[in-house]
């Protein structure tokens, strides 16, 4: 059974679009944040999830920055 999850990682590898489509998949969030202040995270993360439904996150690559975010 295959499972629809988002990927949430800091790994800027996963923005590279030719080896991991994004439209293939439910949703790419990179975490750019440096330093990873998990606070910080956390707040970006809760601003993000009342901006957008899971739903529209779905096929997109997300970039979630400290000051918003940037969807591709």
């Amino acid at each position: 059974m295959e499972e629809e999850r988002i990927l949430l990682s800091h790994d800027q590898d996963f923005a590279d679009a030719k080896r991991y489509p994004a439209t293939k998949t439910p949703g790419i969030i990179i975490i750019k944040i440096h330093p990873p202040d998990e606070v910080m995270i956390l707040r970006a993360l809760n601003h993000l999830f009342n901006k957008l439904a899971v739903a529209d996150i779905n096929g997109k690559l997300i970039l979630l920055l400290e000051e918003g975010l940037i969807a591709k």
